[in-house]
Protein backbone atom coordinates (compact mmCIF):
# COMPACT_ATOMS: atom_id res chain seq x y z
CA UNK A 1 0.00 0.00 0.00
CA UNK A 2 1.19 3.51 -0.83
CA UNK A 3 -1.41 5.91 0.57
CA UNK A 4 -2.60 4.42 3.88
CA UNK A 5 0.47 2.71 5.24
CA UNK A 6 -0.07 2.59 8.99
CA UNK A 7 -2.50 3.08 11.88
CA UNK A 8 -1.59 6.72 12.33
CA UNK A 9 -2.35 7.61 8.71
CA UNK A 10 -5.60 5.62 8.81
CA UNK A 11 -6.81 7.45 11.91
CA UNK A 12 -6.25 10.78 10.16
CA UNK A 13 -9.07 9.82 7.79
CA UNK A 14 -11.08 7.72 10.27
CA UNK A 15 -10.53 9.60 13.54
CA UNK A 16 -13.34 8.16 15.68
CA UNK A 17 -12.05 4.62 16.15
CA UNK A 18 -11.42 3.74 19.77
CA UNK A 19 -7.80 3.56 20.83
CA UNK A 20 -6.35 0.09 20.49
CA UNK A 21 -4.97 -1.24 23.75
CA UNK A 22 -2.09 -3.64 24.15
CA UNK A 23 -2.91 -7.14 22.97
CA UNK A 24 -5.74 -6.08 20.64
CA UNK A 25 -5.66 -6.12 16.85
CA UNK A 26 -5.35 -2.60 15.49
CA UNK A 27 -7.97 -1.15 13.15
CA UNK A 28 -5.31 -0.90 10.44
CA UNK A 29 -4.59 -4.64 10.70
CA UNK A 30 -8.30 -5.47 10.76
CA UNK A 31 -9.02 -3.71 7.48
CA UNK A 32 -5.63 -3.84 5.75
CA UNK A 33 -6.98 -6.21 3.10
CA UNK A 34 -9.85 -3.82 2.35
CA UNK A 35 -7.45 -0.88 2.21
CA UNK A 36 -5.23 -2.70 -0.27
CA UNK A 37 -8.23 -3.58 -2.47
CA UNK A 38 -9.56 -0.01 -2.28
CA UNK A 39 -6.22 1.46 -3.30
CA UNK A 40 -5.97 -0.94 -6.22
CA UNK A 41 -9.54 -0.05 -7.26
CA UNK A 42 -8.77 3.68 -7.17
CA UNK A 43 -5.53 3.24 -9.11
CA UNK A 44 -6.98 1.01 -11.81
CA UNK A 45 -10.29 2.83 -12.18
CA UNK A 46 -9.38 6.50 -11.79
CA UNK A 47 -5.76 7.40 -11.02
CA UNK A 48 -3.50 5.14 -13.16
CA UNK A 49 -0.10 3.75 -12.15
CA UNK A 50 1.66 6.92 -13.35
CA UNK A 51 -0.36 9.20 -11.09
CA UNK A 52 -0.11 6.85 -8.14
CA UNK A 53 3.68 6.73 -8.51
CA UNK A 54 3.89 10.52 -8.51
CA UNK A 55 1.24 10.99 -5.86
CA UNK A 56 3.39 9.50 -3.13
CA UNK A 57 6.13 12.00 -3.94
CA UNK A 58 6.28 15.37 -2.21
CA UNK A 59 5.26 17.52 -5.22
CA UNK A 60 1.84 15.85 -5.35
CA UNK A 61 1.12 15.88 -1.65
CA UNK A 62 -1.59 18.19 -0.40
CA UNK A 63 -5.19 18.31 -1.58
CA UNK A 64 -4.78 15.73 -4.36
CA UNK A 65 -3.07 13.28 -2.02
CA UNK A 66 -5.65 13.89 0.71
CA UNK A 67 -8.59 13.39 -1.65
CA UNK A 68 -7.18 10.10 -2.90
CA UNK A 69 -6.51 8.94 0.67
CA UNK A 70 -10.03 9.84 1.77
CA UNK A 71 -11.47 7.93 -1.17
CA UNK A 72 -9.40 4.85 -0.31
CA UNK A 73 -10.47 4.89 3.35
CA UNK A 74 -14.15 5.50 2.55
CA UNK A 75 -14.19 2.77 -0.11
CA UNK A 76 -12.38 0.35 2.20
CA UNK A 77 -14.71 1.05 5.12
CA UNK A 78 -17.72 0.52 2.87
CA UNK A 79 -16.53 -3.05 2.41
CA UNK A 80 -15.23 -3.54 5.95
CA UNK A 81 -18.01 -2.05 8.10
CA UNK A 82 -20.45 -4.99 7.77
CA UNK A 83 -17.78 -7.24 9.31
CA UNK A 84 -16.86 -4.82 12.12
CA UNK A 85 -18.65 -4.21 15.41
CA UNK A 86 -19.26 -0.46 15.64
CA UNK A 87 -20.28 1.71 18.54
CA UNK A 88 -21.75 5.21 18.40
CA UNK A 89 -19.59 7.52 20.53
CA UNK A 90 -20.10 11.23 21.30
CA UNK A 91 -17.61 11.96 18.50
CA UNK A 92 -19.13 9.61 15.96
CA UNK A 93 -18.74 5.93 15.11
CA UNK A 94 -15.91 3.85 16.52
CA UNK A 95 -14.81 0.23 16.34
CA UNK A 96 -15.80 -1.86 19.33
CA UNK A 97 -12.74 -3.25 21.09
CA UNK A 98 -14.51 -4.62 24.13
CA UNK A 99 -17.44 -6.95 24.72
CA UNK A 100 -18.90 -4.63 27.38
CA UNK A 101 -20.09 -2.06 24.81
CA UNK A 102 -23.12 -2.77 22.66
CA UNK A 103 -22.63 -2.35 18.92
CA UNK A 104 -24.44 0.41 17.04
CA UNK A 105 -27.90 -0.39 15.72
CA UNK A 106 -28.49 -1.68 12.19
CA UNK A 107 -30.16 1.59 11.22
CA UNK A 108 -27.21 3.68 12.37
CA UNK A 109 -24.75 1.41 10.57
CA UNK A 110 -26.80 1.76 7.38
CA UNK A 111 -26.70 5.54 7.73
CA UNK A 112 -22.95 5.31 8.21
CA UNK A 113 -22.59 3.31 5.00
CA UNK A 114 -24.68 5.88 3.12
CA UNK A 115 -22.47 8.63 4.53
CA UNK A 116 -19.28 6.82 3.54
CA UNK A 117 -20.54 6.28 0.00
CA UNK A 118 -21.60 9.93 -0.34
CA UNK A 119 -18.23 11.10 0.99
CA UNK A 120 -16.39 8.86 -1.45
CA UNK A 121 -18.47 10.04 -4.39
CA UNK A 122 -18.10 13.72 -3.39
CA UNK A 123 -14.33 13.29 -3.25
CA UNK A 124 -14.23 11.53 -6.63
CA UNK A 125 -16.13 14.47 -8.13
CA UNK A 126 -13.55 16.86 -6.67
CA UNK A 127 -10.61 14.69 -7.72
CA UNK A 128 -11.41 14.29 -11.43
CA UNK A 129 -11.03 17.97 -12.48
CA UNK A 130 -7.66 18.03 -10.74
CA UNK A 131 -6.52 14.95 -12.65
CA UNK A 132 -7.37 16.52 -16.01
CA UNK A 133 -4.76 19.20 -15.23
CA UNK A 134 -2.09 16.65 -14.29
CA UNK A 135 0.51 15.84 -16.95
CA UNK A 136 0.98 12.28 -15.65
CA UNK A 137 -2.70 11.54 -16.27
CA UNK A 138 -2.57 12.47 -19.95
CA UNK A 139 -2.39 9.48 -22.27
CA UNK A 140 -3.65 7.01 -19.66
CA UNK A 141 -6.58 4.69 -20.26
CA UNK A 142 -8.25 6.20 -17.21
CA UNK A 143 -8.11 9.70 -18.70
CA UNK A 144 -9.36 8.38 -22.03
CA UNK A 145 -12.27 6.69 -20.26
CA UNK A 146 -13.56 9.84 -18.57
CA UNK A 147 -12.97 12.12 -21.55
CA UNK A 148 -14.85 9.78 -23.92
CA UNK A 149 -18.14 11.49 -23.06
CA UNK A 150 -19.48 15.02 -22.73
CA UNK A 151 -19.99 14.07 -19.07
CA UNK A 152 -16.52 13.41 -17.64
CA UNK A 153 -17.66 13.62 -14.02
CA UNK A 154 -20.29 12.41 -11.57
CA UNK A 155 -22.46 15.48 -12.06
CA UNK A 156 -24.17 13.42 -14.77
CA UNK A 157 -25.91 11.44 -12.01
CA UNK A 158 -26.87 14.62 -10.17
CA UNK A 159 -28.26 16.23 -13.33
CA UNK A 160 -30.40 13.13 -13.86
CA UNK A 161 -31.85 13.50 -10.37
CA UNK A 162 -29.79 10.97 -8.42
CA UNK A 163 -28.58 12.17 -5.02
CA UNK A 164 -27.35 8.81 -3.72
CA UNK A 165 -25.13 6.06 -5.16
CA UNK A 166 -23.82 8.61 -7.65
CA UNK A 167 -20.74 6.66 -8.71
CA UNK A 168 -22.84 3.57 -9.41
CA UNK A 169 -25.46 5.64 -11.23
CA UNK A 170 -22.80 7.49 -13.22
CA UNK A 171 -21.29 4.25 -14.50
CA UNK A 172 -24.67 3.17 -15.85
CA UNK A 173 -25.77 6.54 -17.19
CA UNK A 174 -22.46 7.23 -18.91
CA UNK A 175 -22.89 4.45 -21.49
CA UNK A 176 -26.42 5.57 -22.26
CA UNK A 177 -25.25 9.18 -22.60
CA UNK A 178 -22.46 8.15 -24.98
CA UNK A 179 -24.97 6.33 -27.16
CA UNK A 180 -27.15 9.45 -27.40
CA UNK A 181 -24.09 11.62 -28.08
CA UNK A 182 -23.08 9.34 -30.94
CA UNK A 183 -26.55 9.54 -32.43
CA UNK A 184 -26.40 13.34 -32.27
CA UNK A 185 -22.98 13.24 -33.90
CA UNK A 186 -24.12 11.02 -36.77
CA UNK A 187 -27.14 13.19 -37.49
CA UNK A 188 -26.03 16.72 -36.64
CA UNK A 189 -22.52 17.52 -35.33
CA UNK A 190 -20.38 14.79 -36.98
CA UNK A 191 -18.25 12.16 -35.20
CA UNK A 192 -15.01 14.13 -35.73
CA UNK A 193 -16.40 17.25 -34.09
CA UNK A 194 -17.87 15.23 -31.23
CA UNK A 195 -14.40 13.89 -30.41
CA UNK A 196 -13.03 17.44 -30.34
CA UNK A 197 -15.90 18.71 -28.18
CA UNK A 198 -15.46 15.88 -25.71
CA UNK A 199 -11.77 16.64 -25.35
CA UNK A 200 -12.28 20.39 -25.06
CA UNK A 201 -15.06 19.93 -22.54
CA UNK A 202 -13.01 17.59 -20.33
CA UNK A 203 -9.98 19.91 -20.37
CA UNK A 204 -12.16 23.02 -20.06
CA UNK A 205 -10.48 24.56 -23.10
CA UNK A 206 -13.53 25.11 -25.34
CA UNK A 207 -14.07 28.41 -27.12
CA UNK A 208 -17.21 30.47 -26.51
CA UNK A 209 -19.10 28.95 -29.45
CA UNK A 210 -17.81 25.45 -28.72
CA UNK A 211 -18.96 25.77 -25.12
CA UNK A 212 -22.40 26.91 -26.29
CA UNK A 213 -22.76 23.80 -28.46
CA UNK A 214 -21.44 21.54 -25.67
CA UNK A 215 -23.97 22.92 -23.19
CA UNK A 216 -26.82 22.48 -25.66
CA UNK A 217 -25.78 18.89 -26.46
CA UNK A 218 -25.50 18.07 -22.76
CA UNK A 219 -28.94 19.53 -22.16
CA UNK A 220 -30.45 17.38 -24.91
CA UNK A 221 -28.74 14.25 -23.55
CA UNK A 222 -30.06 14.91 -20.03
CA UNK A 223 -33.59 15.50 -21.32
CA UNK A 224 -33.49 12.25 -23.24
CA UNK A 225 -31.98 10.28 -20.35
CA UNK A 226 -34.70 11.51 -18.00
CA UNK A 227 -37.55 11.07 -20.49
CA UNK A 228 -38.25 14.79 -20.65
CA UNK A 229 -37.45 15.24 -24.32
CA UNK A 230 -41.05 15.29 -25.58
CA UNK A 231 -40.91 19.06 -25.96
CA UNK A 232 -37.73 18.93 -28.04
CA UNK A 233 -38.55 20.03 -31.58
CA UNK A 234 -36.50 19.72 -34.75
CA UNK A 235 -35.67 23.40 -34.27
CA UNK A 236 -33.72 22.51 -31.12
CA UNK A 237 -31.34 20.45 -33.22
CA UNK A 238 -31.18 22.85 -36.16
CA UNK A 239 -30.19 25.68 -33.82
CA UNK A 240 -27.03 23.70 -33.08
CA UNK A 241 -26.42 23.20 -36.79
CA UNK A 242 -26.81 26.94 -37.41
CA UNK A 243 -24.11 27.70 -34.83
CA UNK A 244 -21.82 25.18 -36.54
CA UNK A 245 -22.55 26.55 -40.00
CA UNK A 246 -22.05 30.19 -39.03
CA UNK A 247 -18.75 29.71 -37.18
CA UNK A 248 -16.39 27.75 -39.46
CA UNK A 249 -13.26 28.85 -37.54
CA UNK A 250 -14.54 27.18 -34.38
CA UNK A 251 -15.87 24.06 -36.10
CA UNK A 252 -13.60 23.16 -39.05
CA UNK A 253 -14.18 19.44 -38.36
CA UNK A 254 -17.88 19.86 -39.06
CA UNK A 255 -17.44 21.85 -42.26
CA UNK A 256 -15.19 19.17 -43.74
CA UNK A 257 -17.46 16.30 -42.69
CA UNK A 258 -20.03 14.28 -44.58
CA UNK A 259 -22.52 15.25 -41.87
CA UNK A 260 -22.35 18.89 -42.94
CA UNK A 261 -23.38 17.87 -46.46
CA UNK A 262 -26.71 16.69 -45.06
CA UNK A 263 -27.51 20.35 -44.43
CA UNK A 264 -26.16 21.67 -47.74
CA UNK A 265 -28.41 20.18 -50.44
CA UNK A 266 -27.54 20.68 -54.09
CA UNK A 267 -29.17 23.86 -55.41
CA UNK A 268 -31.41 23.26 -58.43
CA UNK A 269 -30.68 25.49 -61.41
CA UNK A 270 -32.67 25.68 -64.65
CA UNK A 271 -30.78 24.93 -67.83
CA UNK A 272 -32.24 25.69 -71.28
CA UNK A 273 -30.69 22.55 -72.74
CA UNK A 274 -32.30 20.35 -70.13
CA UNK A 275 -35.26 18.24 -71.26
CA UNK A 276 -37.39 19.63 -68.45
CA UNK A 277 -37.45 23.39 -67.97
CA UNK A 278 -39.39 25.23 -65.26
CA UNK A 279 -40.54 28.87 -65.52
Amino acid sequence: MKLITNEETLRKYWPNAMVTVKGETSLFDKISGHLMAAEEWLCNTILSDKVMARMVQEPLRGSLHDLASRIVVAHAMLQAVPALDLVLTPNGFGVVNTTTIAPASKERVERLLESLESQRDDDIELLLPMLFKLSEWQGTIQKDFFSASLFPNLDLATLCGYKQHRWKQYMGLRYRAMSIEQELADNYVSPDLLRVLRTRNASRSASEFQQAVILRLREIVILRLTGKDKDLSDQSYYEIVNVLRNNPKDFPEWHSSSTAKLFAPVVFRNKKEAKGYWF
